[in-house]
């Protein structure tokens, strides 16, 4: 609803019918006139009586005057604004705010605090601003246009057979109170912590609507609206939604009066959004169930799959195991092909638990929106089958409170190769997210999934920024799957991130390099570390390598703080001799390092560590870092730091399971 009011600066001024007029024997000592226009309030009316506003003008330094209203119509001042208050100018500049409070601007900052007491009428906190810029002085009649500059949320209650709820009550979480807004430039700025609960009031002229004024904010995670009704408890997640000033935001809920869900009958809330500034954001949400994500850590599982009429897909890349009471988050979307809720036949998922119990069907009542389910049985994942073509999941999370839960982020997905055997390429750099920098720390995995172009040929992937050109900073990471933590499988390889790693991340800007030989990648993946891992910050490698032969060999790259006295400590499975028949030793392993080379014509091995004979069953060994050892490395100007650890006897009696620099004491 949109009114236009007029209102005199003045004490005894009248409604008038005009606006916006120069008089030229205007008396620049008489109350200027305003007219108002609202597209609307909280209670989608016009202005109402008792409320008051607060208007200032410049230059003038006139500042807050008080204006109030007795019927909603007419305002009137006991110390009414003039023209001749500003001076010897041709313009003058007005800006208003409501609600007024006494003392409340300065510096051209309007300071206030949401209040949230049920006896506080939802219009004291719907901030709102109007100005009027360049207006000519004499002018009687100067026209405001307030807009809102909160947030305004509503929920219309149902139940099962479409009856409105009254007597709930609604909550929102991580709130923010005091704010300010600056007048010159229109921005809302929150001046204290999100950790408040906002209040609902039930819309007294529509049944089972329930609304609130909030601040605006990013996303927040963990924020909820909470309903309680006949003593059952749902919560809403909205930590993904944006509360942009001036929006409305309106959700729709159906909930079942006993508090639980039958089967294909789920609770849907899917909010619309209808602007008071004449603007929309569009999303959906549907929720199932007596749904609580308080306290819970929403880790997206999968994105972007399509199910097609009687196809299934597996939810389960996720290692630990969920609670019950945590819980599916299902964002839908239904294409042209689907059967929506308003056909004789309505489009619908069966999610069945992979752990085993009842598979359950839920029948997705909009054409697009968030199907939030209990774990209940699925607590080691779900498969959902899809009971109609064209429906997509857009992304699967799980809201959970387990704290033995990892679930993999994908960093990078796409097609990029190398097909020369030994000219290394760069293959592909990744900025990591904000969201995902925390996760990235010792003891975290990085997986990477590749296929050998020629699989007669070894396949080498290098930690390297890609530069056009460019392979001479290539620090090894991975060749050829022996420095993989899980056995060869030609299909992916995972590697711990330690310390030295993570410094060349850093360097580059949190971003990943990845440079190789003989491969195409199509997907890295970080998987968080579970604080089970046995790596520390000397840790340069760690995995199993079985030492068959001189190309399978663990790659390191050595830290830039390795010195004299430091001690290299190789770790392995108790080691094995080859012997004959009868149990005579034929060979020993002989353990050492080496640095490999290619100079025009060839391929240069030159010794670093001289190869120690390992005895039977032995589990380490040390090597020392002598002035002779850093000699030879920085002879090797291309391979620097760069060590291969190997059985020189090739007898694959040894299996090292980790390599550590241990500094000098």
């Amino acid at each position: 609803m949109r009114k236009t009011l007029m209102f005199g600066l003045g004490l005894a001024t009248t409604l008038l019918a005009t606006s916006c007029t120069k008089e030229e024997n205007f008396n620049q000592t008489q109350g200027i006139v305003f007219s108002s226009s609202i597209s609307s309030r909280a209670t989608d009316t016009s202005f109402e009586g008792n409320d008051k506003i607060g208007i200032s003008m410049t230059p003038g330094n006139i500042t807050n005057v008080l204006y109030s209203t007795e019927d909603g119509e007419n305002f009137t001042s006991a110390t009414p604004i003039t023209y001749d208050m500003a001076g010897n100018v041709e313009t003058v500049d007005f800006t208003a705010v409501y609600p007024y409070k006494e003392g409340s601007i300065s510096n051209s900052v309007y300071n206030f605090t949401l209040s949230t007491s049920p006896e506080t009428p939802l219009t004291e906190n719907d901030v709102m601003l109007a100005s009027a810029t360049e207006i000519q002085v004499g002018s009687k009649n100067v026209s405001l246009n307030f807009k809102h500059k909160l947030v305004k949320v509503v929920v219309q209650l149902s139940d099962a057979n479409g009856q409105p709820i009254t007597g709930a009550q609604l909550k929102i979480n991580n709130q923010q109170l005091a704010g300010s807004l600056n007048l010159s430039d229109a921005t809302v700025t929150s001046t204290d912590v999100a950790d408040d609960e906002m209040p609902f009031a039930a819309n007294a002229s529509i049944s089972g609507q329930y609304q609130t004024i909030v601040m605006p904010s990013d996303p927040v995670q963990g924020r909820y609206i909470g309903i309680t009704h006949n003593g059952n408890t749902y919560t809403l997640p909205v930590d993904n939604q944006d509360f942009v000033s001036g929006k409305k935001l309106s959700f729709t809920a159906t909930l079942n009066v006993n508090g639980t869900v039958e089967q294909g009958t789920p609770i849907s809330v899917v909010p619309s959004v209808s602007a008071w500034d004449e603007e929309k954001i569009n999303s959906g949400w549907l929720l199932s169930g007596d749904i609580q994500v308080t306290g819970k850590t929403p880790k997206q599982l999968v994105s972007n799959i399509q199910l097609d009429n009687g196809g299934t897909t597996v939810i389960n890349n996720f290692t630990g195991t969920l609670n019950q009471d945590d819980v599916y988050c299902i964002s839908y979307k239904c294409g042209d092909g689907s059967l929506l809720s308003t056909d004789a036949q309505t489009a619908s998922i069966t999610i069945t638990p992979l752990a085993g119990g009842n598979a359950k069907r839920y029948t997705l009542q909009q054409s697009e929106g968030k199907l939030l389910i209990k774990v209940g049985d699925g607590t080691t994942g779900i498969s959902i089958k899809a009971n109609d073509s064209d429906i997509t999941l857009n992304e699967v999370t799980v809201y959970t409170s387990s704290n033995n839960v990892i679930v993999p982020i994908t960093l990078w997905e796409g097609n990029a190769e190398n097909k020369e055997v030994y000219n290394i390429l760069g293959l592909v750099n990744i900025q990591i997210k904000e969201a995902d920098l925390t996760e990235l720390k010792i003891g975290a995995k990085l997986r990477i999934y590749y296929t050998p172009c020629d699989a007669n040929q070894g396949a080498s992937l290098y930690s390297a920024q890609y530069t056009e050109g460019n392979y001479t900073s290539s620090k090894t990471i991975i060749y050829d799957s022996y420095n993989s933590i899980e056995p060869y499988n030609n299909e992916y390889i995972t590697v711990y991130v330690l310390n030295q790693w993570l410094k060349e991340f850093k360097e580059n800007n949190n971003s990943i390099g990845i440079s190789g030989t003989n491969c195409k990648i199509t997907k890295v993946v970080l998987i968080p570390a579970s604080g089970n891992e046995d790596v520390n910050e000397n840790t340069l490698w760690k995995g199993r390598c079985q030492t068959y032969s001189i190309w399978n060999s663990v790659n390191l790259w050595l830290p830039e703080e390795i010195s004299t006295g430091g001690t290299l400590r190789v770790n392995f499975e108790p080691a094995q001799h080859k012997v004959d028949g009868d149990g005579t030793i034929i060979t020993k392993p002989l353990l050492g390092g080496f640095v490999i080379t290619y100079p025009e014509g060839g391929e240069t091995r030159t010794e670093i560590l001289t190869p120690v004979e390992i005895e039977e069953n032995a589990t380490s060994q040390d090597f020392k870092i002598t002035d002779e050892v850093l000699l030879k490395l920085q002879g090797n100007i291309f391979n620097i730091n760069r060590l291969s650890i190997y059985d020189k006897n090739e007898t694959g009696g040894l299996a090292i399971t980790s390599v550590e620099y241990i500094p000098a004491q």
